[in-house]
């Protein structure tokens, strides 16, 4: 018997658990499990370079309890890396492996998170800027972990999974769920506008949000893109420019189950989907995208190249790291390998 994975719209979007869902059923793929394919097949098969990276630093596990549940990971420009933790709704800077600063915590007050989701860097302060999607306001704090302003995130916005800066200062990408459904949004640098930026691509309009959960990049410049959680390509954007391109292995976008439960209904996938994308950051002209070799196997960080978004190589890293972001050589990652999560510092070996 098929075993089914559904997902509540409560744990994707953080709202009721009755809540139904943000697209109206009956105009969706999703009701029939439709899905609109980006591709049919990949690059071809991954060239696996065995990386023996060195622990510099580490932070975290059973000998600091402070991590609960990090979930994205922005390296910092002077030193160090950016840590949102959803399970504390607070912000951290862990420098050379020791908590440089904290801040938030659970609530709705001015210097309080709720259900923090999304975490980028300001190119001009350097420092963390945080989507309270709980509290429908953006964050922006200094380097030295103090609050610099708030602004509300206004709009048909429920919840924002992932944002990143554009290398230009001409603000932000953000990937958001509301009531119509999944949106790209291109956000000023004060957060004052909100502007669809959605690529031209019908799988936008015809298929169901959480089919098409992304995570974003910024390269150089205005340059900046999306690959699919669970799809089969991704999209770079460059101005007025857009490409996809395939992964180098094809993953089809997971078919989605609906359930009628106490009157109301809920979608989630039919089967437990194949991520093909936990994370994904850029450095220079290269695009690293956070994969499994295999369903559920070791994970590995495969390269592609910007400007043609040809597949290059791929590098193993452990098979419990969850997200990472780069800064020169070192990659910072959450490890969930052990009792309790930390963060690490890799680099290659000299």
């Amino acid at each position: 018997m098929t075993r089914s994975w559904i997902a509540v719209v409560a744990l994707v979007v953080g709202c009721d658990s009755d809540r139904a869902s943000p697209r109206t059923l009956g105009e969706r793929g999703a009701s029939t499990g439709e899905a609109t394919p980006l591709f049919t097949e990949g690059q071809g098969a991954r060239n696996v370079r065995t990386v023996a990276y060195d622990t510099i630093w580490s932070f975290g596990g059973t000998g600091d309890t402070l991590l609960s549940t990090p979930s994205r990971l922005a390296a910092a420009p002077e030193g160090g890396v950016y840590v949102l933790d959803l399970g504390s709704d607070q912000v951290f800077r862990i420098v050379a492996g020791r908590l440089a600063w904290s801040w938030g915590g659970p609530g709705q007050g001015p210097e309080e998170l709720a259900n923090p989701r999304a975490l980028a860097v300001d190119v001009n302060t350097n420092g963390p800027v945080v989507v309270d999607s709980g509290n429908r306001r953006i964050v922006w704090l200094s380097s030295d972990g103090t609050l610099v302003r708030q602004r509300p995130f206004t709009g048909d916005v429920l919840s924002t999974e992932d944002m990143v800066a554009l290398s230009d200062g001409g603000g932000y990408v953000a990937s958001t769920i509301g009531m119509s459904g999944m949106s790209l949004l291109h956000v000023s640098p004060d957060g004052e506008s909100h502007t669809p930026v959605t690529p031209e691509w019908s799988g936008f309009r015809n298929m169901e949000f959480i089919q098409l959960e992304v995570t974003l990049f910024a390269g150089r410049g205005a340059l900046w893109g999306l690959g699919f959680v669970t799809g089969n390509g991704f999209f770079v954007v460059d101005g007025d420019s857009t490409r996809s391109h395939p992964y180098v292995e094809h993953t089809d976008f997971p078919e989605v189950a609906v359930q009628e439960v106490g009157g109301r209904m809920r979608i989630g996938f039919a089967d437990r989907p194949r991520r093909s994308a936990y994370d994904a950051d850029a450095l220079a002209d290269t695009l690293f995208v956070l994969a499994s070799s295999e369903s559920d196997g070791p994970r590995v960080l495969d390269l592609y190249s910007l400007e043609s978004g040809l597949y290059m190589e791929s590098r193993s890293l452990p098979a419990t790291v969850s997200s990472f972001a780069l800064a020169g050589d070192t990659v910072f990652v959450v490890d969930r390998g052990g009792l309790l999560p930390n963060i690490r510092a890799l680099v290659p070996p000299r």
